[in-house]
């Protein structure tokens, strides 16, 4: 997302919620099978002892993609960024709403410009007003 403006989105309707989750569930099961399949190739080189050039330059390719493919799952509006840190996530587990595997696809998300992100309602709430300092971040 493009906003450099922070911007929460609630879905009240019920019909809404529900084409919203099972777009979500679309989106995580299409990422889960590209990323088992880029996987698998990936794993046919590792198999091999010896490669070619070509064949080097193939799997680097092939882990680059994968590696994208993750970031930009990631940082996508399927789950909130904090992952298992997830407020949201944290008590579904609690309640048992959810296995401890899976992660809670019908929430309302909000986009955090100054992370780049999207967060659950909750976690949105708790960085919305919060700002990094460029200076203090060590790559």
């Amino acid at each position: 997302m493009k906003s450099k403006k922070p911007r929460l989105i609630v879905l009240k309707d019920p019909k809404l919620r529900k084409i919203r989750e099972n777009l979500r569930t679309i989106l995580m099961l299409a990422y889960n099978d590209e990323s088992k399949r880029l996987s698998q190739l990936t794993f046919l080189y590792l198999e091999k002892n010896i490669l070619t050039p070509s064949q080097e330059k193939r799997e680097t390719q092939l882990i680059k993609m994968n590696n994208n493919l993750m970031t930009v799952y990631n940082n996508s509006i399927p789950q909130c960024r904090l992952g298992a840190a997830c407020n949201s996530y944290r008590e579904a587990v609690e309640n048992g709403a959810i296995d401890p595997i899976e992660r809670p696809v019908d929430l309302d998300m909000g986009w955090l410009p100054q992370y780049g992100s999207w967060y659950c309602k909750k976690d949105y709430e708790n960085f919305k007003d919060s700002h990094f300092d460029a200076d203090y971040i060590s790559v």
